[in-house]
Order: C-alpha cells, then structure tokens, then sequence
C-alpha cells in the first residue's frame, strides 16, 4: 500500500472502514466502482478524489499513467515528495494538493496542462519561484 492504504479513513484497502462512496480500493471489482473514484463512459479514471483521506507516503508518480485524468483531489492527507512534472502532459482541470507535506520546486510542465482552470497548493513546503508558465 503506497500511500497506506490500510489506514485510510474511507475506501481502505483491507476493508475495514465503511466510510466508502463506492467500492474498497484493491477489491475484486473494476476500479470505476472503487470509491474516490470516477470513470468516463468508456472506464478510464478522469478523477481522483480522496481528499481527507489519511494518504500517506510518496506521491503516487503514477497517476501520471492515467491519460484521461482531468481531476486531482487529495489535499488534507500526508503526501511528501514532489509533483511530478509529467502530469503536465495530462488534460488536468483541477489539482487539489493544499495541506500536505510536498516539497521540491514546482514543475513548470505542470502549468502547461493547457485545461488546468483550478490549482490549489497552499500549506506545503515548496520551494522556489512560481513558474511564469501559469499565466498561460
């Protein structure tokens, strides 16, 4: 479990907490039905909400694979590490990182998501200037 997924306050992993909009993470069932979770038509994941969550641990670089997401909501967790700067090249509409523990400089490809209308960072500890990039 990257980001402690047994320890979540919903949609745990080991099923513990019934706090869930939908299906526990790592069930038998399609990730669409898996609370925090939200799918197109054609079940690839735009969204990821799981705000409040007790995430822990690294950044998970690998929401970077999920070409159709357009939403990330998981401020209020214990996220370290850095953004990856090749979430740029997602159609993000909305990244909601406030109030975790990220660090590092602020990727300047991240603000060349050319649909990113909502970004939100506050209370981290990021470093550096803001790229001139998020003007665009």
């Amino acid at each position: 479990f990257g980001t402690s997924g047994g320890n979540w306050v919903s949609c745990s992993a080991t099923g513990l907490n019934s706090d869930c909009d939908g299906d526990p993470f790592l069930s038998s069932s399609s990730e669409c039905r898996w609370g925090g979770l939200y799918c197109n038509v054609n079940g690839e994941i735009t969204g990821v909400h799981l705000d409040k969550n007790n995430l822990v641990g690294q950044f998970p670089s690998e929401l970077s694979q999920l070409s159709k997401l357009s939403e990330i909501v998981m401020d209020d967790n214990g996220l370290t590490g850095t953004i990856p700067g090749n979430l740029g090249i997602l159609p993000l509409q909305v990244i909601d990182l406030d109030n975790n523990t990220l660090t590092g400089e602020l990727p300047t490809e991240l603000f060349m998501a050319t649909s990113l209308q909502v970004i939100d960072l506050d209370s981290n500890g990021f470093e550096g200037t803001i790229p001139e990039q998020i003007a665009n």
